[in-house]
């Protein structure tokens, strides 16, 4: 009888554990939880991307139009010709779903670019490049058209009076 009592309490216990476990959990959010991200201090933060030989690399102002042109190596510009500025760092979730996403915006000094990069965490913590999306005018550079969006993780650009182009590319290396 002894026997049975002590085996009903250590069924009763296991049930109690196993029930007070979140099959919901996820890592990222984890990592969410034990890395705190600045967004008022974009590049206080440690955000990058994989190289080609999968090692990260920072990503802050200097060094920011290079990895523009590196993966836009079809267009026009020089690297000394093309600057980036108004760097925001937002917080988001994908569509439909409860994982988390940064995105890290700016755009050209000339007004003719807007870009904003999709930023996950890595196993390190650090904000890694996804994707990107991409909003390119010159007829709306004067008036704050065509700007790049990612609201739940889809790429759309604003309103503009002109020709507005949009990019999206996901897992830039």
């Amino acid at each position: 009888m002894k026997k049975s009592f002590n085996l009903v309490i250590i069924l009763a216990t296991f049930f109690f554990v196993a029930s007070c476990q979140n099959p919901d959990f996820n890592a990222q959010d984890n990592l969410d939880l034990s890395k705190s991200i600045n967004l008022d201090n974009v590049f206080s933060n440690s955000i990058g991307f994989l190289n080609e030989q999968g090692n990260f690399e920072n990503l802050n102002e200097s060094n920011f139009s290079s990895y523009y042109l590196s993966n836009n190596s079809s267009e026009n510009y020089r690297v000394n010709s093309l600057d980036f500025e108004g760097f925001t760092l937002t917080e988001d979730f994908y569509e439909g779903t409860e994982n988390r996403f940064y995105a890290l915006s700016a755009h050209s000094t000339d007004d003719t670019i807007s870009l904003t990069y999709l930023l996950e965490f890595n196993d390190g913590g650090d904000l890694v490049v996804q994707g990107s999306c991409e909003c390119k005018t010159k007829d709306c550079a004067s008036n704050w058209g065509c700007n790049a969006s990612t609201g739940g993780g889809l790429c759309s650009c604003s309103h503009c009076t002109g020709d507005c182009e949009k990019t999206t590319k996901e897992a830039i290396q």
